[in-house]
């Protein structure tokens, strides 16, 4: 009884920690090796505070995975951006990324203070498909293949 009891109570806590966000997860996909790019109203539709006035990022994803910049120039972590320069926000994946990578920001209405509880970024870099590209090459190229494919299919057509 003691241990079911601890437990719900704990699972109340966490859930009323977890449902009273100012804001809601951001998740975008991108081609592998390719600048991500963010807009406002992205942040501003995830933010549930009232009008979004600014951003702060509060934790930057590791600098081995890539680096979040605004005006082409590098941001630490509690980085303050104003809304109305959201748009020139971006992420640059190191080379060889791919997977999922996650920052926290937290958002603070037109005339307040920054909520306390950090929401999510979330990327997804899409893997880079060399191997197929160069097997597809390798088989347009290689007429010997092809022509051998080609009886393949015929023989099992039959």
């Amino acid at each position: 009884m003691k241990k079911t009891c601890s437990f719900f109570i704990l699972f109340i806590i966490l859930s009323s920690i977890c449902s009273f966000s100012a804001s809601e997860p951001i998740c975008k996909e991108s081609p592998y090796g390719k600048t991500v790019y963010f807009t406002a109203d992205e942040f501003k539709t995830a933010f549930t505070g009232g009008e979004l006035g600014k951003i702060r990022l509060s934790v930057l994803p590791e600098s081995y995975r890539g680096i979040v910049k605004l005006n082409g120039k590098p941001l630490k972590e509690l980085s303050e951006i104003p809304v109305e320069k959201i748009k020139r926000l971006t992420f640059v994946p190191k080379s060889g990324v791919t997977g999922s990578i996650v920052f926290l920001w937290n958002g603070a209405p037109v005339s307040g203070e920054f909520s306390s509880d950090a929401s999510t970024v979330t990327i997804f870099i899409e893997a880079e498909e060399k191997a197929s590209e160069t097997s597809v090459k390798a088989n347009k190229n290689n007429s010997f293949i092809s022509k051998l494919f080609d009886a393949i299919k015929k023989r099992f057509k039959k």
